[in-house]
Formats: C-alpha cells, structure tokens, sequence
C-alpha cells in the first residue's frame, strides 16, 4: 500500500461544503470519510468520497463534501486501499469547521494570511500559530496568497547538491511541491484549518510575466501551470468551473457568512507590460470582474478584501526609477500606477466603504492607510502586507541589542515614506 505523503489539506470551505486535498507516493484508490463531530468513526452517518490516485495528476486528488451543516465541527480519516492512512500525529488534526451560514452575519472572528514559504531554509514551525485551538487567535481560515513554493530556489538547491536536473520541467516542478509541503507542522496546520491559495511569482520563477519576455516561454509555463493546478488550485472555489475552458480563469471568490468577502485577484497571468492604453496586472476581463464584484456588494459586504499577491502600495519611488528598472522595481502595483489609480477612483466614485487590500511578496510587514487628497475625499482603503512565513532576515547582527534593530527600521521607514 503506498504512503499518505502530503495532506490532508482542507480547502475551499463554505457554511454548507468542504474540499480536501491529498497526496499519496502511488497508485491508491482513495477514500475520505467524514463524520459530525457528535457521531462516533463507525457510525452509519459517514459519509464517503473516493478518487483514484494516478501518476497523470502526480498522485493527487480532491474529495468534495456538500450538504453540511453551518458553522459546525466534522472529523475525517483518509484511507489507502481499504487501509486507514493517516499518521499517529495527524489523527486528532483531521477536523475542521464549516462557516457561518450564508444568511447570518459573521461577527467577530479571526483568519490567518501570508505567503513567501521557504522551509527549506527556515522551517515551519510558524505553522505551530494554526495548530493550537487554544491560543489567542484560533483562525477560522487562512489565506496562503502567494510564493507557496520556490520553485527557483528548489532548482539552484538541487543544482548544487545533485548537479543539473535530468527529468522532464514538470517533474521538476511537482518535486519543488513534493519537498516544501512535506514539512510535518505545515501539513499538521492545513489538516485542520481551512485554505485559500493563490500564486505569485515564484510558483513560476521569480518576477515571473512582469516583462515581455516572459510570455514567450512555451516550456515553462505549461508545467508551472500544471502542477499549480494540481496542489494549489485543485481545492481552490470553483476550480472545476473555472478549469473548463481552453483559457482558465484563476481569480475567485467567496465569503464569510453573509458581511464579509473576498476577491483573490490574478496578479501574473494576466500581466501585460506593454498593454495599451497602459500597462495592466489584471487584464480587461478580471479588471472588469472586480469592478463588478465592488459595485454590487457595495451595500451587502461590510467588509470587502482584495487580496492581491503584490502589494498595492509599498514605498514612493519616482516613476522614471521605477520604468529603468520595471523589472524588479516595477514588480508590484508601483510599476502599474495608472491601473491601480483607476482603481482608486472606481471605490472613490461608487463610495464603496470597507475596503481592504491584503498582500505580501516584499518579505516585510506593513500597515498603510490610504485617503484621497481631493477636495472631497471619498472612502478610507486599508492596505497590510504579512511578513514572510517561513523566512529570517536581519538588518544588523543578531547580537546588536534589539532596540537599535527597531530604531533603525523607524528610520529607513520615515527615510522611505
């Protein structure tokens, strides 16, 4: 019987469905059983879905759930071929909890966002935050909104310690996702707590499709694609529907009880430096989609969050620098500033109250207030950028007292605008 490698994960999560995602090291057919957390493992109650694991989708799967109840407590057991799967450590993870009901207001609650994961380096043990029901946060949901896997920094590792790669791209790219996301806390952490994901550049290479030239790449991109699709996107809202056509779409939404949304937003495949009349991140058909989205749950979400991969505001640079260097520069909202202004005059002109960006990408923390300067200043819009989730940085030794460390990024902030 082969092994439970990665996983379980539980993914797109709503008051009344859940998706969970595995993966195994071979063929298996697969089976999820989920049972209310009143009922006991054996009880008639169980409900089951099963899948068959195959090389083609790199031994992946998801297993759908509907016609649950709002806002209630369920656990599940994976088995391989008839055989219970799951480790010792991961038996008292496997639960979840559904969302409020889609007619109720949320209240208060708390969720979990960041991105830019390299446990190769730095571990996981950040994950330990999901893990503990007890603690101070107990997220409802986390957001994993970008850089999930390196996988850049898995190929120069590999090439330093095994020499060049032999194996097809998408290979390569699954083995990227088959060595960060088997850290234990990681898997622990998304075996209970209910995932969004949505990439970056670095699931690609990094600041993937910000210059023309990436778009000329037919190698590449397919594999990327592909093993995105199988790890991350599988068991994102709506990926089936959203997978039908020739074109995928990769943006998506959904809420929380019926006051609270969010529109994960595209920030790389629909890039077009060279678009006319201006450069875009989002494209014309997702630019449009948001628009609508904002206009019409104007009055329905209080709070409405745009989460995008890059940063819609991180330091004030003049436009001419950031044109030189659009490559690296350029790679956040600052290098599309006549889009994202257009967009600020869109939530200007509706009214649209509650609106709030969420990012990461820049490897540092940040909260920004941004208000318009006219005359007659339209709604405040929020903005906050997570600090990495698996990373270290240091400015100064790490002996330097820590007093000196803040002081000096007050100083660099103020110096940065």
């Amino acid at each position: 019987m082969p092994d439970l490698t990665h996983g379980p994960l539980v993914g797109a999560t709503t008051d009344r469905s859940v998706v969970i995602w595995l993966r195994a090291n071979g063929s298996a057919k697969a089976q999820v059983r989920l049972i209310d957390a009143g009922d006991r493992p054996g009880d008639s109650k169980a409900v089951t879905a099963e899948a068959d694991l195959s090389k083609e989708q790199d031994y992946t799967a998801v297993f759908s759930f509907s016609d649950l109840e709002p806002d209630s407590t369920y656990h599940y057991s994976v088995l391989l071929d008839d055989e219970a799967a799951l480790e010792p450590g991961f038996v008292e993870q496997a639960t979840f909890r559904t969302f409020p009901a889609s007619d109720q207001e949320a209240g208060s609650f708390s969720f979990a966002f960041g991105s830019c994961f390299i446990p190769e380096v730095h571990k996981d043990e950040i994950f330990n935050n999901l893990i503990d029901k007890h603690g101070p946060l107990d997220p409802r949901f986390f957001l994993m909104i970008g850089d999930n896997v390196y996988v850049d920094e898995y190929l120069k590792l590999r090439n330093r310690e095994e020499g060049l790669p032999t194996e097809s791209l998408l290979e390569l790219y699954r083995a990227a996702y088959r060595k960060s996301w088997s850290y234990p806390i990681f898997r622990q952490a998304l075996a209970q707590t209910p995932s969004f994901m949505i990439f970056d550049d670095h699931e690609f290479w990094n600041n993937w499709n910000n210059l023309t030239v990436h778009q000329l790449d037919e190698e590449g991109l397919p594999a990327a694609k592909q093993s995105y699709l199988e790890y991350q996107d599988s068991h994102n809202p709506y990926a089936k529907a959203r997978h039908v056509s020739v074109e995928p779409t990769y943006y998506y939404t959904f809420s929380y009880g019926k006051d609270i949304g969010f529109f994960v937003l595209d920030g790389r495949m629909r890039r077009n430096p060279d678009a006319v009349p201006y450069r875009t991140i989002l494209g014309d058909q997702q630019r449009q989609a948001l628009y609508r989205w904002l206009k019409d749950n104007k009055d329905e979400y209080r709070l409405k969050f745009i989460v995008s991969s890059v940063p819609i505001s991180f330091v004030a640079l003049p436009h001419v620098i950031v044109q030189a260097f659009h490559g690296t520069l350029g790679d956040q909202w600052l290098g599309y500033p006549q889009e994202r202004l257009d967009l600020f005059k869109f939530i200007d002109h509706e009214d649209i109250k509650g609106v709030h960006f969420l990012s990461g990408d820049i490897h540092l923390g940040q909260g920004l207030v941004i208000k318009s300067i006219t005359d007659d200043p339209g709604p405040t819009v929020y903005s906050y950028t997570s600090s990495p989730l698996a990373n270290n940085f240091h400015l100064l030794p790490e002996e330097v007292p820590s007093w000196t460390s803040t002081l000096l990024w007050v100083v660099l902030g103020l110096i940065l605008g």
